[in-house]
């Protein structure tokens, strides 16, 4: 007796998918196949053909072949089947189409500037593969905004999950990032506040008129710039107005 095996290995897909395809094993004879038995593999794995007969009804071998059909995923055999012995090896490639895909996105906050600000930025998703960065897509982000990447292949030709990053470049104003992005899932939140030499300003002055007085009287009062938020008042600047003037 003898004993065949097929094994299925499966690229852009998870190491433990349930991809499946049907094997089946032939007995050739005089050019022609015989199918002797038909299995399915379910994901990577590997099955064993029952125990068939080593010779034939002559003393001859008989000359055995395993064959692959009917994937149930969309896919491309990679290369020829490896012929181990007795031990067939069907490696395929799932198609980017039926990839199992990830959608990453970019948010962008910025600080001390208008919600309308048209603020520019560049974000750049890459894959990450044996430490070194690969680059996927820039896109460029205007004011405070989100953008979407392309979806992008989950797993790797070798089964493992890709992993994938996302930087910031090339800001348009001059700023500085806030601590570290924010990592929500598959979503980047970068937040910049925008240098006080950038920043857009506003200026305000205050005029004394004092009545029942001198036009060059040296009279004083103190005036101070606040800042309201979230209803509190927030000083600023102080000065002094001295007479009939404005500062």
């Amino acid at each position: 007796k003898v004993q065949y095996s097929a094994q299925k290995i499966w690229q852009n897909a998870a190491k433990n998918n349930q991809n499946k395809v049907d094997v089946t094993l032939y007995a050739v004879k005089a050019g022609n196949k015989e199918e002797v038995q038909k299995l399915t593999i379910t994901g990577n794995a590997q099955v064993q053909f029952d125990e068939v007969n080593k010779y034939g009804e002559d003393g001859e071998e008989i000359k055995y072949t395993v064959e692959e059909s009917n994937p149930s995923v969309a896919s491309q055999m990679v290369g020829n089947p490896i012929v181990d012995g007795t031990k067939y090896i069907f490696t395929n490639k799932v198609d980017d189409s039926a990839a199992d895909k990830v959608q990453y996105s970019a948010q962008k906050i910025w600080q001390n500037a208008a919600k309308n600000n048209q603020n520019k930025v560049d974000v750049t998703l890459y894959a990450v593969k044996a430490g070194n960065k690969e680059e996927v897509q820039k896109l460029t982000i205007t004011g405070n905004a989100q953008v979407q990447f392309d979806e992008v292949n989950k797993y790797g030709e070798d089964g493992e999950e890709i992993k994938y990053t996302v930087e910031e470049s090339n800001p348009s104003v001059a700023s500085q990032m806030v601590g570290n992005p924010i990592v929500d899932g598959t979503k980047y939140i970068f937040t910049n506040k925008v240098d006080d030499s950038a920043a857009d300003k506003v200026q305000y002055s205050a005029q004394k008129i004092w009545q029942n007085a001198a036009k060059n009287n040296q009279n004083k009062v103190d005036v101070t710039l606040y800042a309201v938020k979230a209803g509190n008042k927030e000083e600023v600047q102080k000065l002094t107005i001295t007479g009939n003037a404005q500062v």
